[in-house]
């Protein structure tokens, strides 16, 4: 008979697998081209693949290494890291990309119990800064930097 052995690796191989099959299948209908003239499917449907191997082999894993149980559920970090996405995708377009990922940067320092401010604010700016660097001028992405 079978024993999962580490619950905790078994589960993420499972979500893996989930997450790469649920890819696979919105990228079906999308054309895959070649590997020299690829498609817009090309890199969904790679990756996808590249997820379902990736957590089958964590899975496979967990049927053979010793492994810590199922700890409890900690409420903390699950609403603070989702609520930070979630405030993310509201503000962006109203308050711009600086004061956005700024904001998201601080929530989402709140998961942690140990959370330091001055940490927290240069990580903050840090990010804002490099968000602005990649994606509106590296990238040329039409967001605004500030609120309008």
């Amino acid at each position: 008979m079978i024993r999962v052995k580490s619950v905790q690796d078994f589960l993420a191989g499972l979500l893996f697998v989930a997450f790469g099959v649920i890819g696979a299948w919105i990228a079906q209908n999308y054309p895959f081209g070649t590997a020299v003239r690829m498609g817009p499917g090309y890199l969904p449907v790679v990756l996808s693949w590249c997820m379902i191997v990736l957590g089958a082999l964590i899975m496979g894993r967990s049927l053979v290494i010793e492994g810590p149980g199922f700890g409890a559920l900690k409420l903390r970090p699950l609403v603070f890291v989702l609520g930070c996405v979630l405030v993310y995708a509201l503000t962006i377009e109203k308050l711009g990309l600086v004061i956005s990922t700024f904001l998201t940067t601080v929530i989402c320092a709140y998961a942690d119990t140990e959370m330091r401010w001055v940490e927290t604010i240069l990580l903050g700016v840090a990010l804002s800064v490099f968000c602005v660097v990649t994606f509106v001028y590296g990238l040329s992405l039409p967001l605004s930097i500030w609120p309008d």
